[in-house]
């Protein structure tokens, strides 16, 4: 795997962009082993960025040292909407159809988190390959 590489790339606001990532993952670090939760994770975040930002997204990927890889989901958002939030607020029983999102990002990532600067949203996951 190649390191110290980065990658960026703006979707379109379209029901097609949670694919569109994924395809740019598999582009950019094919041979990855931490391609599929990488892929999954840039499907909930640009998922969650078309849902509830407004304006372009973009998806940044930096290659750290040697199987480390960093994802950053931005695009436009609310100002006055909340954190994000891991807990489920429909409860745990039954089949709740969203709120699981970041728990799947929080349980493949190493770590994860959001920064915000002017009107953008950036949330961010670290995949770490043991």
């Amino acid at each position: 795997m190649v390191t110290g590489s980065n990658f960026t790339r703006e979707l379109p606001r379209t029901r097609e962009c949670a694919r569109l990532a994924r395809e740019f993952l598999e582009d950019s670090i094919p041979h990855s082993p931490s391609l599929n939760s990488s892929r999954l994770i840039a499907s909930e975040l640009v998922s969650n960025a078309f849902q509830y930002g407004n304006g372009a997204i973009k998806i940044s990927l930096e290659l750290g040292k040697q199987l480390e890889v960093k994802l950053s989901v931005s695009s436009g958002f609310d100002l006055t909407a909340k954190e994000p939030n891991l807990t489920r607020e429909g409860g745990t029983e039954g089949l709740v159809e969203s709120g699981r999102g970041l728990l799947i990002v929080d349980s493949l990532s190493s770590r994860w988190g959001w920064d915000i600067s002017g009107s953008t949203l950036i949330v961010w996951a670290d995949v770490s390959v043991d």
